[in-house]
């Protein structure tokens, strides 16, 4: 649930980083700008193998970066918001405690996303043309229409425990243009082969030929 407290802190921490985000939007245009491969999107509940994917993706095909996680971009607000309530934590340590404080990441960030959608996503194409860890059905969709995002790929692993701070699922992410399924249910080998049969399906609709 967005509090007021939540939304006070997170608009302080937007208005903390002006400088950080006019740099951000800089770096984003100067990449689209330079690089001619459509951006893909890794999705699905935590630890289904969205940054492997991801890393694997940036490592074996031309064209494709990784700048990190939303998790990643979004560390400058969280640690600005913990510290305003009195936990003066470096962001190693903020980073650390992610997982445990993951309600509290979640409910923020929400907060974040109520004065800007897209902001995690464009911190996160600033740095690359790969997106991973969006949790908001309306950051999702503010992220397509504006273009951040061409090809989505929903990661399924049926090893690992539901997400609630997942908005949406595999059902709402079909319905976009471009959107796929991949399977994640064996080990890192057989999930490497799944990437790489599944990647010419994604490169002959990218503008990189």
């Amino acid at each position: 649930m967005t509090t007021p407290l939540l939304l006070e802190l997170a608009h302080a921490a937007l208005q903390g980083q002006v400088e950080y985000l006019k740099r951000v939007e800089d770096r984003l245009q100067e990449f689209n700008k330079n690089n001619p491969v459509d951006p893909i999107a890794f999705l699905g509940p935590g630890r289904t193998g969205k940054d492997t994917a991801a890393e694997f993706w940036a490592k074996t095909y031309m064209g494709y970066r990784y700048g990190g996680s939303s998790s990643q971009a979004a560390l400058p607000f969280v640690r600005h918001a913990l510290m305003s309530l009195g936990f003066d934590w470096s962001p190693e340590e903020v980073w650390n405690c992610r997982h445990e404080s993951r309600e509290f990441w979640f409910e923020f960030l929400n907060a974040i996303r109520a004065f800007d959608p897209s902001v995690l996503v464009r911190i996160s194409r600033s740095e690359g043309n790969i997106v991973v860890g969006i949790r908001s059905d309306i950051e999702l969709a503010t992220a397509v229409m504006r273009g951040h995002i061409k090809h989505l790929v929903w990661i399924e692993n049926p090893n690992i425990a539901p997400d609630p701070t997942m908005e949406y699922g595999e059902e709402q992410v079909l319905k976009f243009r471009n959107s796929y399924t991949l399977y994640n249910a064996d080990d890192l080998a057989s999930f490497h082969e799944t990437l790489q049969a599944f990647a010419p399906m994604v490169l002959a609709k990218s503008r990189i030929q």
